[in-house]
């Protein structure tokens, strides 16, 4: 329930609804994004700051950025991930450039599992000094609370 001054909104599980303050929004996770034949750990921060807007931020140590995203509007616990455009970027062991790319990230009804899927659609990636496409390729990420 959301209550204020006014009608009181029954509000259906969600992203924004989390049961209690032990798995709040506003919560790490620990895991790893796979990419090629690579593994890389990462922390992710799920960070809503205003739960009118529809609007998830997704912080990556791995990754050094944020993303953005708006909640799905027929699938509450799905974000639609903002378009990445990133000139240069080094993860883990490879390091990428020209990168255009969009996903979905999507948040166990138990809160306690975020799962990411950011698509490549534009851009090459070093390996072992060697200029490779990774276009078509997918950027997996797994984690938990």
């Amino acid at each position: 329930m959301i209550s204020g001054c006014g009608d009181e909104e029954t509000v259906a599980p969600s992203i924004y609804s989390a049961p209690d303050d032990s798995t709040s929004l506003n919560t790490t996770y620990k895991g790893q994004h796979t990419v090629l034949v690579f593994t890389i750990a990462d922390t992710i921060e799920l960070i809503n700051a205003n739960v009118g807007d529809k609007r998830l931020e997704i912080t990556s140590t791995a990754l050094g950025q944020s993303i953005w995203g708006t909640i799905d509007a027929n699938d509450p616990f799905k974000v639609i991930l903002d378009s990445v455009f990133q000139e240069s970027l080094a993860i883990g062991q490879v390091e990428a450039n020209n990168i255009r790319a969009g996903g979905t990230g999507t948040l166990s009804k138990d809160y306690k599992t975020v799962k990411t899927s950011i698509k490549i659609k534009q851009g090459t990636a070093k390996v072992a000094g060697s200029p490779i496409s990774i276009a078509g390729q997918e950027l997996k990420g797994s984690f938990n609370k």
